[in-house]
């Protein structure tokens, strides 16, 4: 025992001779680290936040960050300024606006009985399209938006109304899910080089053949085809005999009408100059005319409708089949049959409307997204009386963040009021000489210093500040007064007649090893937090850890000054409030009226010597502890009802554990009732049937010219649409698919040369715009150049698209990245599965082992910082066995409290190692230290002497996160329930399952017999001290004799002896 308690009786004594010099010098002590904050506060003007909620809570160097980097690498992200399709992109925080459309009244939005609902839709549509940029005046439709083909990337469910403008308006339509075809009028922008078919019935066959290969992704609609110009069609719009002045006056007016000109007005550009003057409008005939002027450009049709083209062509137009998917844009929908394809009704409709993000569109779009989208959509939503809007943007997470960050701040003023009210009736007695209410008060602002330094350090140190270090200040103040009421206690256990160095100089002796090990295992345990792969909890823990440490450093510094200069007070005899001297309460009762005994009395006398020996240091609650609580908890029927209770709590806890969730919501970064949440509520609840597109990358080269490559890659295509979180073929996007497919309808065979194979790849299938979208698919490079100067191409990487189905859960989100990830490791090919939101479901995998490794090391190095400074090897072993214990408690019961295991209640669990240590160690140190043999006695001892400040430091910790159990915030609310948790299961380990435990095992620890030496020694040299006592020097105990001196001191060393550590 002796050699294992040499870091206890060092750290014993370096505090004792602090503490003694802090007596004699207090001010240095006081000034010094007030010059110290003073100089930190410039560094709140520093701070900057960290809003990217992306960075803040997904795991450094995961492998969904490094995928995302390697796609970066080959593909474009969607950030170029090129045109582009949503569903390629690699950047899950595109700029967009994005929008969930309800009806007020909860019903059906598509009622065909009731589209005004629809129309609705429409009109907003159409605002949020031409709305001009505040200052400028661009619009989403003219320059903002991301575009395909020169067109903006549209809503299918947009397209097919528009598309069944007339009959949705009558109620008579019919729409099935997840595609729907719609016809087009066929177009006329046909660019030169297309195959010609031969005639019209070729070309509608071709087109409708080639459409069902289409891209039925997110993007949702095909682009134009148009028309070739060596078509029958083609032949009749170039081709003239006549000169426009023989149409009769009703054929020109309609003639001109279709070009947008008015009946008087020159015709266009692109239309016959030469037309004579005077032709009037008249009634359209049934027919026009069967020649077309020379050098009529067919580009003057294109803003013509349907019936306008139709009469124009003498009748009918040509129209395709168009491919609509319209699983991204409904929510809620019900089917006529069990089909579920016949559309019933749907309860929501989502849209996106995607901007471009290049650098120098980077101002403007956010001002779009704030200015026009945000703007327009709320005054929308305030004047509709149909219609709920639930939207985000780009940056809404972002605000929100800042935004909590911001709401936070009156809570914790309040929590400060809390926690003075709190310190100061905690250091109140009867006595009002013995009270402390300014001790507590300057404890609190002692812990709220140390939160003043650590952000002003951090904050000059560069390191930015976020939603989750908001949380800190709360933390701190209810941990950083535990010291504080750990010294109280000491304070209150020696001798009131010694002087404040002595005094001084035995406070921080006891208190040094108890104090140390609290802050070590606090600091240590965000020591280990620092360094977890989520950046938030380590921002977290960094803020935190550096703020224990100036916890540590001002409570024996500032602190320390502060309760030498009270206690000089208390010695002084002055009033706890107003300073004067005073006389004692049974003084009082004799010379005063019973105000005075109640409002100003205490201390020691100054005339009646015999009265001191009734003076009581005992705090009541110490003194409850001491007569009633231990003696009740040592009872043998109660320890056993301990301990059947304590199974039941085990068993409730694992119960708990096979239920935890994992991962943090978008919703939840968001306060609630907010638009963000519910529109990521709604999205979470209604839209996730139809998942990410999930890319499968191919990473080097692949001879796909070859027949058996071919074949192998359609096998892998199948084995991901064969999987549980897939569709199938139908909603596959793959270029070798329809590719081979091309080129068995054109040549007969997909077996080609290498040459052959790529440059009709480049020159035909490419070339024909209903397979641009392929181009964002494949990378092509230079292979070599010959000596011909002809240049050989080849093919880098490419990949294919396989939409996902029914991600609704953070465990079926996890599982279906897991699953493409293992298909594609299992792969002969070398490839790469990714979406960007993989970025996040990446923290679904990381958290729990980072957790259990995390817990696992903080444990080990818990257990060696008990032995150290806990004088017996069973004690670290008991401390090591309350912090398991306890964390998986806080671990199971968190998790049917309705939180998830996320970064948020990790930083709690790493708190609750550092806690755990606390509540434990501070009661088995007392135990060991107890004066008493028998292990009751010694473990009420224990409650006596530590019980309170247990209880003071779990209540505190507790009255400071309180105002965070109504935040509207996810994050402070599941922050309020963990650490609520800790507090209540670490106060009960050290409060009652400990205390019994230690009585059963109490025969095998020992007491340390030092530490009773030890009060032997300051009674004797309080005795020495009558050997010096000078009247004049000591005026406060001028008038005892040397025989009554003797006998109050002896009297209080014995009381203190029976009743203290």
């Amino acid at each position: 025992m002796k050699k294992l308690d040499c870091v206890d009786k060092f750290i014993s004594s370096l505090f004792g001779k602090l503490g003694g010099l802090i007596a004699r010098k207090p001010l240095p002590f006081l000034i010094c680290p007030l010059c110290i904050l003073f100089v930190l506060c410039f560094g709140l003007t520093q701070l900057t936040i960290e809003d990217d909620v992306e960075y803040l809570f997904t795991p450094v160097n995961s492998m969904g960050r490094v995928d995302l980097k390697t796609a970066g690498q080959i593909f474009m992200s969607g950030r170029e300024d090129e045109e582009f399709l949503p569903n390629r992109e690699l950047d899950l925080f595109l700029g967009r606006g994005r929008l969930i459309l309800s009806r007020l009244d909860g019903g059906n939005i598509l009622d065909p009985e009731h589209p005004e609902y629809m129309v609705d839709v429409l009109n907003l549509d159409k605002l949020i399209r031409s709305t001009p940029v505040p200052g400028n005046d661009t619009t989403f439709e003219d320059d903002l938006c991301m575009r395909w083909l020169g067109q903006c990337v549209p809503n299918p469910i947009i397209v097919f109304f528009e598309n069944h403008n007339e009959s949705f308006r009558t109620g008579v339509y019919n729409m099935t899910y997840p595609i729907v075809n719609i016809e087009i009028p066929l177009p006329f922008n046909i660019p030169a080089g297309y195959p010609n078919p031969g005639s019209n019935a070729d070309l509608l066959a071709l087109m409708q053949q080639q459409q069902n290969g289409g891209d039925r992704s997110q993007v949702g609609v095909l682009p134009n085809a148009g028309v070739p110009p060596n078509t029958d069609l083609g032949n009749k719009l170039n081709q003239s005999s006549i000169n426009p002045a023989n149409m009769d006056p009703a054929q020109l007016a309609a003639y001109k009408q279709l070009a947008g000109a008015q009946a008087n007005e020159d015709f266009p550009p692109g239309l016959p100059q030469d037309i004579p003057p005077g032709f009037n409008t008249g009634d359209f005939p049934s027919g026009l005319p069967q020649d077309i002027p020379p050098g009529f450009n067919t580009d003057g049709l294109q803003g013509a409708s349907k019936d306008q083209m139709a009469a124009f062509l003498g009748g009918g137009v040509p129209t395709i089949v168009q491919q609509l998917f319209l699983g991204p844009n409904l929510g809620g929908v019900e089917f006529y049959d069990d089909s579920e394809e016949a559309v019933k009704a749907a309860n929501h409709i989502l849209l996106f409307y995607t901007i471009k993000s290049t650098p120098e569109y980077m101002d403007l779009a956010h001002k779009w997204e704030d200015e026009v989208f945000m703007k327009v959509t709320e005054d929308y939503k305030n004047k509709t009386t149909l219609l709920k809007i639930d939207r985000v943007v780009s940056t809404s997470l972002a605000s929100e963040v800042n935004e909590a960050t911001h709401r936070v701040i009156p809570r914790f003023a309040t929590t400060f009021i809390m926690m003075i009210l709190f310190a100061v009736f905690s250091c109140i007695m009867r006595d009002w000489v013995l009270s402390k209410p300014w001790l507590g008060f300057l404890g609190v602002m002692s812990a709220a210093i140390s939160i003043i330094s650590s952000i002003g350090l951090l904050s000059f140190c560069g390191m930015k500040y976020n939603e989750v270090v908001s949380l800190m200040p709360f933390l701190i103040l209810g941990v950083g007064v535990d010291n504080m009421f750990i010294m109280i206690a000491a304070w209150r256990q020696h001798p009131l007649h010694a002087s404040v160095e002595s005094r001084m100089t035995s406070t921080f002796s006891e208190a040094a090893v108890s104090i140390t090990i609290t802050n070590i295992t606090d600091i240590l345990a965000f020591i280990i937090g620092a360094v977890s792969v989520l950046p938030g909890v380590s921002m977290f823990c960094t803020y935190a850890g550096v703020a224990m440490v100036f916890v540590y450093f001002y409570q024996i510094t500032f602190y320390g000054a502060c309760m030498a200069l009270i206690g000089k007070r208390e010695f002084e005899n002055r009033h706890c409030l107003l300073g004067l001297k005073v006389e004692s309460r049974e003084e009082g009762i004799s010379q005063y009226n019973k105000l005075y005994r109640i409002f100003c009395a205490g201390g020691r006398s100054l005339k009646n010597r015999a009265v001191n020996k009734k003076i009581d240091l005992e705090h009541r609650v110490m003194k409850f502890f001491r007569l009633y609580y231990g003696p009740f908890l040592m009872r043998p029927y109660v320890k056993a009802i301990v301990i059947i209770c304590y199974f039941g709590y085990v068993a409730g806890a694992l119960i708990g554990c096979t239920r935890i969730q994992e991962g943090i919501r978008f919703k939840n970064l968001a306060m609630d009732n907010s638009p963000a949440w519910h529109y990521y509520d709604l999205e979470d609840t209604y839209f996730r049937r139809y998942g990410p597109p999930v890319s499968v990358i191919f990473l080097d080269e692949v001879p796909y010219w070859e027949e058996n490559i071919q074949v192998e890659i359609e096998q892998l295509a199948q084995l991901f649409e064969d999987g549980e979180y897939t569709w199938g073929a139908d909603l596959t996007v793959s270029w070798i698919r329809d590719y081979t497919a091309f080129l068995k309808d054109k040549l007969g065979t997909s077996n080609l040369a290498k040459e052959t194979f790529i440059s009709t790849l480049k020159n035909e299938f490419l070339a024909d715009p209903r397979n641009s979208r392929y181009k964002l698919d494949i990378v092509f490079k230079n292979d070599t150049v010959d000596k011909y100067n002809v240049t050989h191409w080849g093919i880098s990487s490419s990949r294919f698209l396989v939409t996902t189905k029914n991600v609704d859960t953070a465990l079926r989100e996890r599982s279906m990245m897991l699953e493409f990830r293992k298909k594609g490791a299992e792969s002969h090919f070398p490839l790469l599965t990714f979406h960007p939101s993989f970025v996040v479901f990446d923290q679904y995998v990381g958290v729990i082992n980072n957790t259990m490794q995390t817990l696992g090391i903080a444990m080990v190095c818990m257990f060696f910082i008990a032995c150290v400074l806990i004088p017996h090897p069973i004690c670290a072993i008991w401390v090591t066995l309350c912090v398991i214990s306890i964390d998986a408690a806080v671990i199971g019961y968190m998790s049917m409290w309705g939180v998830t295991l996320d970064a948020i209640s990790m930083v709690n669990i790493i708190l609750c190692i550092g806690f755990s240590v606390d509540f434990s160690a501070h009661i088995t140190y007392a135990f060991v230290i107890a004066p008493d043999e028998d292990p009751n006695k010694r473990a009420i001892s224990a409650l006596h002497s530590l019980g309170m400040p247990i209880l003071q430091g779990a209540l505190s910790s507790i009255i400071a996160i309180s105002v965070l159990s109504t935040a509207p915030v996810y994050i402070f609310r599941t922050f309020f329930k963990t650490l609520f948790l800790v507090m209540v299961f670490g106060a009960a380990h050290g409060l009652i399952l400990l205390p019994v435990c230690l009585s059963f095992l109490g025969r095998c620890m020992p007491q340390v017999p030092d530490k009773a030496k030890r009060k032997e020694k300051e009674a004797r040299d309080a005795e020495a001290q009558l050997e010096e006592w000078d009247p004049k020097a000591m005026p406060l105990i001028y008038d005892y004799t040397r025989e009554e001196l003797e006998k109050v001191i002896l009297e209080n060393f014995l009381h203190a002896r029976e009743t203290d550590v």
